[in-house]
């Protein structure tokens, strides 16, 4: 067989499925598949924007400031955005668009969510955390946590 037959060849590999046990019919023992989630469950929350801002508050009348920016995070499955999403805002200190600490956003076409911070007149670096809900509860390890940081602009 000449190098050029060899190489037209297709390769073969053999992996092992299943683990076969006789016990009067052939029953699996082990199945040795490594299996990956279904699609419905490869959603997951994404940072968008909105880390790392500065607010300046006023050193003779202090009070709430708000960002510049909104704090920006998204959904998706897969490249598809999510809509209805739950995405829940903990805040350190401030106020988010409610007047409290925790407010719940929910993703629109885009499949981004986002509220508006508005931080405190101390201390000077605090922080927001934003993590997906289902069924209107956090679920543990299953998807990202997005953590928000801003600092306030003193002299």
């Amino acid at each position: 067989m000449s190098s050029t037959e060899s190489s037209a060849r297709s390769f073969r590999a053999r992996v092992r499925i299943t683990i076969l046990v006789p016990l009067g019919v052939w029953t699996t023992a082990f199945d040795c598949r490594h299996l990956f989630p279904a699609l419905s469950e490869l959603t997951n929350l994404y940072y968008v924007g909105g880390d790392g801002q500065q607010a300046k508050p006023n050193p003779l009348a202090p009070a709430i400031v708000a960002l510049p920016r909104p704090l920006e995070v998204a959904v998706f499955n897969g490249q598809f955005p999510v809509v209805g999403a739950q995405v829940r805002f903990t805040a350190s200190n401030g106020a988010l668009p409610n007047g409290t600490l925790t407010q719940i956003a929910v993703t629109g076409a885009d499949g981004v969510a986002s509220v508006v911070w508005r931080v405190a007149p101390a201390p000077n670096t605090q922080t927001c955390a934003a993590q997906l809900l289902e069924a209107g509860a956090p679920v543990a390890g299953k998807f990202n946590h997005i953590n928000f940081s801003a600092t306030l602009a003193v002299a």
